[in-house]
């Protein structure tokens, strides 16, 4: 019964968040010293916020953006910068922003889907800081943090029931798994947790099933069933092979956990889609979808409509490669490009977030 309460609760919370963001929804880039916001229109289309782009460290390199869409923040330069986010998506910075962080803190964070904690990956320490998220926004690291990952770890994840925190480590080739105390405390999950070679993008499906991870050398896409505890068992079948030599680089999954999406890094710039089976197994779908030069980074919307995906390309390179392109979902998960994309994004954006 309390796990019914529980699901229910969540899908509750999940249609006021989609309520809302049938409203208004923003996109937002981080830039590598700035950081983009859109505003998503009816038919999936990019406009500037008034004020956009907006002041970031130097190496801005991860976003996200609490789920009740209050603020965001962006990892870079040992620190992580964070906004209050106002009605019509501009950023103002939090007092006390930024934030120290640990060394290495420029790959990944995340936000936890109730808005209670962010989960930062601190490459170059070997670890994973929790920070408490208060009223305004400010940040308070969570005693006992920073708690040991594996080597380099470069993406982390929350899942949708705010349980569990995932870190893929790039380094030691694995996952690691932790428990999310009340107080925002990680705790290792029992188990070793193995990924391919060098594993550099973990997702979450919405529904708290499954775990989806980007293995860049070995050219392929784990899949893991979430246990009661938290520990990964592979999903039959798993890892499903993307391209020969593609590089996959980054995965999302829709909100409503239907299908995944992943970019590679090949000369060609793919995207792929997969559709999610009940079992979280992978079946692609067909086609090639052309995600432009050098993408990087993948999201998918909260009414899973749309995807975009951002470019790192060298900042030596002109205006035109510095872009978001953008996607409209179709019934089955194929993509049809957005009218008016690719969308003009700062120099260099590396992480694409949406929030309401």
């Amino acid at each position: 019964m309390k796990a019914c309460l529980k699901l229910l609760s969540a899908v509750a919370l999940a249609l006021v968040l989609l309520e809302g963001s049938s409203r208004a929804e923003f996109l937002y880039v981080a830039n590598g010293g700035s950081v983009s916001a859109y505003g998503i229109g009816p038919n999936g289309a990019l406009t500037p916020v008034p004020g956009s782009p907006f002041p970031a460290v130097n190496g801005a390199v991860a976003v996200a953006v609490d789920p009740w869409g209050r603020f965001v923040y962006v990892t870079g330069n040992n620190s992580i910068s964070a906004y209050h986010v106002a009605g019509n998506g501009a950023l103002t910075p939090v007092p006390g922003s930024p934030f120290p962080a640990a060394n290495g803190a420029y790959s990944a964070l995340a936000v936890d889907f109730f808005g209670r904690f962010v989960y930062v990956a601190n490459s170059g320490s070997n670890n994973i800081s929790a920070y408490r998220i208060d009223e305004n926004g400010a940040l308070t690291l969570v005693p006992g943090s920073p708690v040991t990952a594996g080597i380099y770890p470069v993406s982390v994840a929350v899942d949708f029931f705010g349980r569990f925190v995932y870190v893929a480590n790039s380094g030691s080739n694995n996952i690691s798994a932790y428990h999310i105390a009340p107080t925002g405390a990680l705790t290792p999950v029992p188990g070793s947790f193995l990924a391919g070679s060098k594993p550099l993008c973990v997702a979450v499906n919405s529904l708290g099933r499954s775990v989806y991870v980007t293995n860049l050398l070995s050219n392929n896409v784990s899949a893991y069933r979430i246990g009661p505890n938290g520990a990964l068992t592979p999903v039959p079948g798993s890892p499903y092979p993307t391209l020969l030599g593609s590089s996959p680089n980054s995965v999302a999954v829709d909100f409503l956990g239907r299908f995944a999406y992943v970019v590679t890094n090949d000369p060609f710039g793919n995207l792929l889609a997969y559709q999610i089976g009940a079992s979280g197994a992978l079946t692609p779908v067909p086609g090639l979808f052309n995600a432009g030069f050098q993408p990087r980074s993948v999201t998918v919307d909260l009414l899973g409509l749309f995807v975009y995906v951002g470019h790192q390309v060298s900042a030596s390179l002109p205006p035109p490669y510095h872009t978001i392109r953008a996607y409209s979902i179709g019934p089955i998960g194929a993509l049809t490009p957005v009218p008016g994309s690719p969308f003009q994004a700062g120099t260099n954006p590396h992480s694409v977030a949406v929030g309401p």
